[in-house]
């Protein structure tokens, strides 16, 4: 993907976030990680769900980013348009 100017990282985070506590210290490192790659390029994050209102990350994950971290995220929605979180 780096023709396009795309770089993949994956994080290792065993299962989703309802096998996984919010504050496991992988998810934390991961999460620092990818807020610290965001300080020089865009960053995406992508989860398979098609409707982030199904995600059961979208409840978990963003609160924690906008309150632990002061982050807020947008959401791609199926008809492409952009969604801002709850918590910004």
């Amino acid at each position: 993907m780096n023709n396009a100017g795309i770089d993949y990282r994956w994080f290792e985070v065993p299962g989703g976030l309802g096998n996984v506590g919010i504050r496991s210290r992988k998810l934390v490192i991961a999460m620092d990680e990818l807020n610290a790659l965001g300080n020089d390029r865009q960053v995406a994050m992508m989860c398979s769900e098609g409707d982030p209102a199904n995600c059961h990350r979208t409840s978990k994950l963003d609160a924690w980013l906008a309150k632990e971290r002061a982050i807020s995220l947008s959401h791609i929605a199926a008809n492409r348009l952009l969604t801002q979180d709850k918590f910004a």
